[in-house]
């Protein structure tokens, strides 16, 4: 769903005073939080806090082994563990057992009842299907939430 662009940083070896590029972590977690998305289709957001950030997990009960298939989504409900990353404004999603990730664009809709309640979530910028836009409806407050997408589909072409 987005493209990754990877922030290279430079580091100096000791002594020669030459930039080199960041070593890339081994483990493909951690290499994917060091990524970030890029504006297929809508500039990012501004890089601020959300109530939303930090990493969730959750375990596919699926027993059936993955299917390779051309045609299938890459959000494939494929059983295993997944992990997703909100972080100002940036979403990284991974599937463990594939090694499939994703980095995009989120933003929420509040509540304008409350200030520490989010009532939609919107990813975009996806560089699986950039011309897409994915509108998730749910409840979040401190410590609980449920999300499920939303009726809503939005396509850009």
């Amino acid at each position: 769903m987005t493209l990754l662009l990877c922030a290279v940083g430079c580091a100096t070896s000791e002594g020669s005073g030459t930039p080199q590029a960041a070593a890339t972590p081994a483990d493909p977690w951690t290499a994917l939080l060091q990524k970030s998305a890029y504006p297929y289709t809508f500039p990012l957001p501004e890089p601020t806090g959300t109530i939303l950030d930090g990493t969730y997990s959750k375990v596919e009960l699926k027993e059936e082994p993955p299917v390779h298939c051309l045609r299938c989504p890459d959000y494939a409900p494929e059983g295993g563990v997944w992990k997703l990353n909100l972080d100002r404004g940036t979403f990284r999603i991974f599937h463990q057992a594939t090694g499939w990730q994703s980095v995009g664009s989120f933003i929420l809709s509040k509540d304008r009842r409350t200030a520490d309640t989010a009532d939609q979530m919107v990813l975009f910028n996806d560089p699986n299907c950039p011309e897409y836009v994915a509108i998730y409806a749910g409840r979040w407050k401190r410590g609980n939430s449920c999300w499920r997408p939303s009726k809503t589909r939005v396509q850009f072409t």
